[in-house]
């Protein structure tokens, strides 16, 4: 794995939009040459239409030698990498609940996520948003991270903290008020 790389953990549908994602790493590589994207899911590996698509974008911006798919990745390993990334990225359009983002701040590693869905929800006050329509906010917001040090250890510091507010047994408990209220209604 290289030094510097910046990592995206998920699936490749229409509503991830990691096309977004693709063209602001694309503008960030000049400034970074030795940057590389991680994008770690099962449709990365799976051949479908979807990944067709995404494996053509990046040679149109010729990015291929920059991106790194690993096959196989066993829990300990995926957890190495968010301690090892720079920054995660999480360019969603929407999204349902945003785990990937959780596991990077429970890591140490900062976030760049789009301002949608349930991501501000999830990652309150602990990352920075961008635009999920705009490749350069992204691309300006991921900058900050990997030049700003004060700022980058700011983001894992309240990541860390934020992680701490969500916990299984905190869902379960919740669950189970939900589940009660409803069925003494």
């Amino acid at each position: 794995m290289p030094a510097d790389f910046i990592l995206y953990v998920g699936d490749i549908n229409f509503n991830k939009n990691i096309s977004l994602l693709l063209k602001s790493f694309t503008r960030l590589i000049y400034e970074f040459p030795k940057l590389y994207l991680v994008l770690v899911g099962k449709g990365f590996r799976e051949p479908t239409s979807a990944l067709g698509q995404l494996k053509k974008l990046i040679m149109e911006l010729k990015i291929e030698k920059r991106i790194i798919i690993p096959q196989t990745l066993s829990d300990s390993d995926l957890a190495g990498l968010f301690q090892l990334a720079a920054v995660y990225i999480q360019p969603s359009i929407d999204e349902g609940f945003g785990l990937p983002v959780l596991e990077a701040m429970a890591s140490g590693c900062p976030v760049v996520t789009a301002d949608r869905g349930s991501l501000p929800e999830v990652a309150g006050q602990a990352a920075l948003y961008a635009d999920y329509r705009d490749p350069q906010d992204f691309t300006d917001k991921i900058k900050l991270i990997l030049t700003d040090d004060k700022l980058r250890e700011n983001f894992i510091k309240k990541g860390k903290a934020r992680s701490k507010q969500f916990s299984w047994q905190k869902t379960a408990k919740l669950t189970y008020q939900v589940y009660r209220e409803v069925l003494t209604e």
